[in-house]
């Protein structure tokens, strides 16, 4: 009775070797597909041209919240601001700086500003990768670049690409024409 329990105990054994050596199988095959996925050149660029334009809609929205925050008259051009910011809501520490009612009603304008800001940027990323990439190809490029270096490099060199031909060309030429 021993060497027959034996017997199916051994055989359980032998399936379970089978199953781990098939698991570990799929799971080679499935590294290696995600490694297959191959950016192309055009996906790359494609990527590169929608965040720029992210980047540059993210720099536009920094320059209107500086300047917001710098033009209110109640900001002191950002001093105020400052303080406000460092103190947290923290009711305390407000009433220890002197802050106004005004003051506060001033700054979470400001902040509410902001928020608009980035709503926009991502309302505008999300419209960008749709209609220029497609969330596949973006989702598929972001990851291989968190995963390659090589392509990491590559792209960092598009991106130089795609915002040196945005930058407008020097006025050398029309000053050898006159």
């Amino acid at each position: 009775m021993f060497n027959c329990n034996f017997y199916y105990l051994m055989t359980d054994f032998k399936v379970l070797k089978y199953l781990c050596a098939i698991l570990l199988m799929v799971v080679a095959v499935q590294v290696n597909a995600q490694d297959a996925e191959e950016v192309t050149d055009e996906e790359l660029k494609g990527y590169a041209e929608v965040m720029y334009k992210v980047d540059q809609m993210k720099a536009e929205a920094k320059e209107k919240y500086v300047e917001l925050i710098k033009g209110h008259e109640l900001m002191q051009k950002g001093k105020r601001f400052n303080e406000i910011k460092k103190a947290k809501g923290d009711e305390a520490v407000l009433a220890e700086l002197g802050v106004t009612e005004e003051e506060l009603a001033a700054y979470n304008g400001i902040l509410a500003e902001n928020d608009k800001f980035k709503v926009e940027i991502k309302e505008a990323f999300n419209a960008l990768v749709k209609e220029d990439l497609g969330a596949g190809t973006y989702n598929k490029v972001k990851r291989q670049l968190k995963s390659d270096e090589e392509l990491k490099a590559k792209y960092d060199e598009v991106y130089a690409s795609v915002e040196s031909a945005d930058q407008p060309e020097s006025d050398t030429d029309e000053e050898e024409e006159d």
